[in-house]
């Protein structure tokens, strides 16, 4: 039979080290299976009686924007890629301040995502603005 102490208790228990030790051997013993991991870990919050907590992010006018290379140095060649990287190097230091674009990716962009319902099973997003 399963003990649960309550959250107090446990915290005098197990040192720093003791608690990595645990979750290391928890997350070896699925596998690296994350559906099987949080299929356990509800199995145990319903044993239990917690409820999992939920989070709703709400966001406004959000702009996502990037700085890409243009043109055939966007493909991903190795002569790109060493391109690329000497050019980062040369950025870093500022030696050289590279030939690249901003590229819009999101532009302002609202919306709420709730987390799921069991019978919906996605996120609901709801978008006012261009993508």
């Amino acid at each position: 039979m399963t003990t649960f102490l309550p959250q107090a208790q446990l915290k005098g228990l197990l040192g720093k080290d003791d608690t990595s030790l645990v979750v290391d051997r928890l997350v070896a013993a699925f596998n690296n299976d994350p559906h099987l991991f949080f299929d356990r870990l509800k199995q145990r919050f319903n044993v239990v009686g917690l409820q999992f907590p939920k989070v709703e992010i709400r966001f406004e006018h959000l702009e996502v924007n990037a700085f890409v290379q243009a043109g055939t140095r966007a493909l991903p060649t190795i002569p790109n890629f060493v391109f690329n990287m000497s050019e980062a190097f040369m950025r870093r230091f500022g030696i050289f301040r590279g030939e690249r674009m901003n590229m819009s990716i999101l532009n302002d962009v609202s919306g709420i995502i709730r987390p799921s319902r069991k019978e919906d099973k996605h996120n609901s997003l709801i978008k006012n603005g261009n993508c």
